[in-house]
This record gives structure tokens, C-alpha cells and sequence, in this order.
């Protein structure tokens, strides 16, 4: 309803409206920079109904939300925070979870929209959602082009060319209700994009073709009593980026890389006060890179995972959680990370509203991309995981539905982090700093005075 409301176009700008989540972007097409809490971007998960996006043939593993768009996007949520004892590796800054649209009623509905403005922007799309008894179906298909203007700041530089951009993509929705107890589904996106290229002071002749695309199968059970369920999750997500222009090879400088994973996740209601998720993965990266610009290289590395996460309710109104993860890569040996927090509310006078104490404190780890490690020119196969430990502790207060209000403390200590380092050799390369520190104070608020007002 929100995303409806606010008519946004691109996913990265949803993000800009989030406690503590800074999003540094220019228009759409652009490279996009998404912080949870002065993390990275190569710090930050990103999940699409249960799919790890994710590009290895990238510095560090990130998933770039440049092309993301939200017309087929139910639900978006964020976490804040260390989050690797239960999302691994690249959530050491938060995670992003999408869930895409669903049918939920017996009937099927169309949709199309479309718009045309300045710099000749178009942006339209349609789609078709249904259910019919256990089958229920989703596909989605859109487009958006503009022709400029420059990347180039006219201020410091000339900026003659226009920096075109377009992009387009579908992506769709199966599933089947096979019992009361067994739901399987089907799931797809792709999207191709073209994005001119400049430099900040001046204009330049280079351009980038990328083509994405994620698809899996998911099957899940859920006992008679519910107080048991499990689902079986493999995906596949790629990303190909050819790059073009003067410095690059005629046929474009190539980067392709693959990260496929399968996953079992179970839970299991112990009784009315605790329960217990337990869950398994094995996940595999692969970059094939062919380029004139920095050499050419093909590398991959696969991680097997553990993990479980046990929540109880003590007494009234307090929530314990305790979780553990245990990962052993083929390059970097094992390594394990934990996560424990609380959450309280305390019994006050409804006409005072409702508050809720919370505070968390976690490890993580993440390990160097392997273009950090293998590129011929800029790699270094001397760098090892980074690890990380933080927490916060915050207030929320909220009164209904007409006003809540978030404030937190949070903190983060980093030891190894992957970085630039333009010291290094002829060109630059990568390198690691001994420790690093992140603290700092969000504050959100939102206020509904009137059906037709938010603030």
C-alpha cells in the first residue's frame, strides 16, 4: 500500500525511508550504495522470496539494487544490524528481504500503467495475478528508458553527451497448494540494462550492458498442528556485465558470475513460551572474468552452513533469542558467529501507548570476494575474512495507529576490513586495516493525524 501511495518507481529509493538505511545514488541507472547503519553495500544481504542475490564476479560478492524495480514487490523489510549467525557471510550490515506479490483470492486481476516525461523518459508495465483453487500465479513485465541528460557535473567539466539509459525485465510466480500440509512454488525474475558511463568532471565513451536473472523451486510442509514446519529452498542467481568502450576490448570486457545455493530451514514450536529454528545450506560462487581492462581469470569457492536459533518467553512480556551459525568455506576454513537478544514490553496504561525495550549483540565474518583475491592486476590472495561484533539498544514507543516513534544506539567493531588501497603496486589493489569502528544514534518517526495525512 505504501509503495502504491508514494508511486516509486526503483526499489532504492524505498530504502531512503528507513531509520538508519542511507541510500547514495543519482538517477535511475546509476551505481547505487546502500548503507544499513555505516556499513558497506558489499555488507548488506539481499533476499527476493528467499533467493541470496548476489554477484561474484563483483569486488566483494554485492548485489547492486541499480535496475531493482518495485512494481512486483508485495512487502519489503529490513533488519538492522549483524545478522550473519542467521544469513551468513554478506549480512554483517543488515539484510534486505523482498517478497514479491501473491494471489490470495479466486479471481483474476490485470494490470497496466504507463508514463512519459522529460529527457524522453518512458516507464509502463503490466501484469496478470491470479488463483484458482491450489494454483495461484504471477507474472509481471516493465520497462524504463531515458536519453540524458550528462552524468558529467556541468560545473567542473564539460557535459556535451547525453547519458542515455533503459532497462527491462519480467519476472513471475507459480505455485500449488498440494495438501493442507505441502505448498510448492516456482519462482523467476530477469532484467537486462544499458547504462552510459562518465566520469565526474568530464564526459566519456564507456558503457555497460548488465543481464540478471534469479529462478528456484521451493517446496514447504507444515504439520496438522502447525507447531512444525520445514521448507527446501535451491536457487540459482546470475549476473553478466559487459563493459564498452575505448579502453575496453572489442567485444566487451566480460564478468559473469554465479551463485547457486540450496537451502533447508525447520521450525518447531517447543511449547506456548519457546521455539527452535534449525536450518542447513551449502552455497557455491563462480566468476568467469575475460577482459582487456585488468586480465582474465576463472576462480570459485563453496561454503557449507549450520545454524539454529532458539526463542523463549521467560516470564510475560519478555522475549529471550539465542542463535548460532557455524560455516566451513573450501578456501577459508571454518569459522562460527552468534547473535543473542531481548525484547520487553512493559504493562503501562493503554492511553499512554506502548512501549518495548530491546537490545542485541552478535559476531559476524565475511570473506574477501574473489575478485579481491584473483584479479591479475588489482587481486591479493594474502587477504583473509573480516570479523566483525556489535549491538544496539533502542526504545519504541507507539500510540495505534496515530503516531510511533524509534530511537536507538548502536555500535560496530570491525577487524580486517576489505578495502581500496591505491598505494598498492602500479595500479592500486586490495588490502585490509587492522580495526575499524562504526557508532551512532537513529532516530524515526512517523505520525498519521488524519486518514489523509502521514508525516
Amino acid at each position: 500500500e505504501n509503495l502504491k501511495s508514494a508511486q516509486i518507481t526503483f526499489a532504492k529509493d524505498v530504502l531512503m525511508d528507513i531509520p538508519g538505511v542511507q541510500t547514495s545514488t543519482d538517477r535511475p541507472g546509476d551505481y547505487t550504495n546502500v548503507s544499513i547503519r555505516g556499513s558497506d553495500n558489499d555488507q548488506v544481504l539481499f533476499l527476493i522470496d528467499g533467493i541470496e542475490l548476489g554477484d561474484p564476479s563483483s569486488p566483494s560478492t554485492q548485489f547492486q539494487p541499480d535496475h531493482l524495480i518495485t512494481a512486483n514487490i508485495g512487502r519489503l523489510e529490513v533488519l538492522r544490524g549483524n545478522q550473519s549467525s542467521l544469513y551468513g557471510s554478506n549480512a554483517i550490515g543488515g539484510v534486505v528481504n523482498i517478497n514479491t506479490k501473491r494471489a490470495k483470492e479466486e479471481r483474476v486481476q490485470f494490470s497496466a500503467e504507463g508514463e512519459y516525461g522529460a529527457h524522453d523518459t518512458y516507464n509502463g508495465g503490466a501484469s496478470v495475478i491470479g488463483k484458482s483453487g491450489p494454483l495461484d500465479y504471477r507474472i509481471t513485465a516493465n520497462g524504463y528508458s531515458h536519453d540524458g541528460p550528462s552524468l558529467a557535473d556541468p560545473a567542473t567539466g564539460p557535459a556535451r553527451e547525453k547519458d542515455a539509459y533503459w532497462r527491462y525485465g519480467a519476472s513471475g510466480r507459480i505455485g500449488y497448494q498440494a495438501s493442507d500440509n505441502v505448498e510448492m512454488q516456482a519462482i523467476g525474475m530477469w532484467q537486462n540494462s544499458d547504462s552510459n558511463l562518465n566520469n565526474t568532471n568530464s564526459d566519456n565513451l564507456n558503457t555497460v550492458r548488465k543481464e540478471e536473472y534469479a529462478a528456484a523451486a521451493q517446496a514447504k510442509y507444515v504439520s496438522n498442528s502447525g507447531d512444525f514446519s520445514a521448507d527446501l529452498t535451491a536457487s540459482r542467481f546470475v549476473a553478466e556485465r559487459r563493459y564498452f568502450g575505448p579502453t575496453y576490448s572489442d567485444e566487451g570486457d566480460l564478468y559473469r558470475g554465479t551463485k547457486d545455493k540450496i537451502a533447508l530451514n525447520s521450525r518447531y514450536k517447543i511449547s506456548d513460551n519457546a521455539s527452535l529454528a534449525v536450518g542447513a545450506e551449502y552455497e557455491k560462487e563462480k566468476t568467469y572474468q575475460h577482459t582487456d581492462y585488468s586480465g582474465s581469470f576463472i576462480a570459485d569457492t563453496g561454503t557449507k552452513s549450520i545454524y539454529g536459533e532458539l526463542v523463549v518467553e521467560p516470564i510475560e512480556r519478555l522475549t529471550l533469542s539465542a542463535a548460532g551459525r557455524f560455516d566451513d568455506n573450501s578456501r577459508f576454513g571454518s569459522f562460527d558467529t552468534y547473535r543473542a537478544s531481548f525484547a520487553y514490553i512493559p504493562d503501562t496504561d493503554p492511553e499512554l501507548g506502548r512501549f518495548k525495550l530491546r537490545g542485541s549483540y552478535g559476531t559476524g565474518a565475511k570473506a574477501p570476494g574473489l575478485y579481491q583475491l584473483f584479479d591479475p592486476t588489482y587481486g591479493n590472495e594474502n587477504l583473509v575474512a573480516q570479523t566483525s561484533k556489535g549491538g544496539d539498544i533502542g526504545v519504541d514507543w507507539s500510540l495505534g495507529s496515530m503516531a510511533a516513534v524509534q530511537l536507538s544506539y548502536f555500535f560496530t567493531k570491525t577487524k580486517n576490513e576489505i578495502a581500496w588501497d591505491g598505494n598498492i603496486g602500479l595500479w592500486g589493489g586490495y588490502d585490509q586495516y587492522g580495526r575499524t569502528r562504526k557508532q551512532g544514534v537513529e532516530i524515526g518517526m512517523q505520525l498519521h493525524p488524519a486518514d489523509w495525512l502521514s508525516i
